[in-house]
């Protein structure tokens, strides 16, 4: 019967400390009723020890992500800044004068990116060509009719480098200067007005040359460097005889700049003539000499690769996606 009471009073007394300890933790702040966390266990027998709840200490926060950036991202930097105008030199044939700084920064430059062909290489003068070497049988002096050497090889190569940067290209092989030199404009402008219908897609129109001398004797030659090897010079001509050619001559400013500003010496001066040469049929239409008659077919592909190059630096920041024709 002993035994029996004790065992009673043992219970009412855990029933007591039970009560006891549930209203103490209702007192903490924090702490729920229908469950006890690790934490505040750890602060109720810091308690019944000596007679304190533990104080909070500062919040602490996870570590900022380096990978995450703590401000909007900046826009990037553009290729060409107007100070850039000061590498743009211009052998100015006309009466107008063009604002070379307003020109640099028109963003008239087309951007290239697309599925269907955005470029189009035509050769008015197909058959010229370089110093002649193994293999080569020239038709006329620094002219020949095979494409393995004449202009038609030099289109062929920045053709090749631009499908590589991922632009569409169409390369007509065709030798307009052939037979009658004088008819190379007329055939070169209809097969330009027949891409141009095909191909809608097209924005960006290159004819390719090379420059020569007034006499054979002598002849003319070029000389620059790229990435360590010897190089032709590129001469852009932009003609003013249409209404196109502000847009062209903006174009003309851009890439001028891009590549003197990454391969200085490698430009002669933009050529701004009057005349057309087929530079009206648009979206925008540049003629590029390649080197001269003196210099080698390989100095002409140095060259090109540069112009590749440049090309898609500008096309990557290209505004007018869709330029009017």
């Amino acid at each position: 019967m002993e035994k029996e009471r004790k065992s009673i009073r043992w219970g009412l007394l855990l029933i007591a400390l039970a009560a006891a300890l549930r209203l103490a933790m209702a007192a903490f702040s924090g702490f729920d009723l229908g469950g006890i966390s690790a934490e505040k266990t750890v602060a109720w027998l810091l308690y019944l020890e000596t007679g304190r709840f533990p104080r909070p200490g500062p919040e602490q926060t996870a570590p900022a992500d380096s990978a995450q950036p703590t401000t909007a991202c900046a826009a990037p930097t553009p290729l060409l800044q107007p100070e850039d105008a000061r590498l743009v030199s211009v052998n100015n044939d006309t009466s107008l004068t063009p604002d070379v700084p307003a020109l640099l920064l028109a963003a008239e430059f087309p951007s290239l990116a697309g599925s269907g062909p955005t470029v189009l290489i035509v050769h008015t003068h197909a058959s010229e060509s370089y110093l002649a070497q193994a293999g080569y049988t020239e038709s006329s002096p620094y002219r020949t009719h095979d494409p393995n050497h004449n202009m038609v090889s030099v289109g062929a190569a920045l053709a090749e480098l631009l499908r590589g940067l991922g632009i569409g290209v169409i390369h007509d092989t065709r030798l307009h200067d052939v037979p009658d030199y004088n008819s190379a404009y007329t055939n070169s402008r209809a097969a330009i007005r027949e891409y141009l219908a095909l191909y809608p897609s097209i924005r960006l129109v290159l004819d390719l040359h090379r420059d020569a001398g007034s006499d054979y004797v002598n002849q003319l030659t070029t000389s620059a460097t790229v990435a360590g090897e010897a190089s032709a010079q590129l001469m852009l001509v932009v003609s003013t005889g249409h209404d196109n050619w502000q847009q062209n001559m903006s174009c003309a400013v851009q890439l001028q700049a891009v590549l003197e500003k990454t391969w200085p010496g490698l430009c002669r001066d933009i050529n701004f003539r009057t005349g057309r040469f087929n530079q009206d049929l648009g979206p925008v239409t540049l003629l590029v000499e390649v080197g001269a008659a003196g210099d080698t077919r390989q100095e002409a592909l140095v060259a090109v690769e540069a112009l590749a190059d440049a090309i898609e630096a500008l096309s990557r920041q290209g505004l007018t996606a869709d330029p009017t024709r």
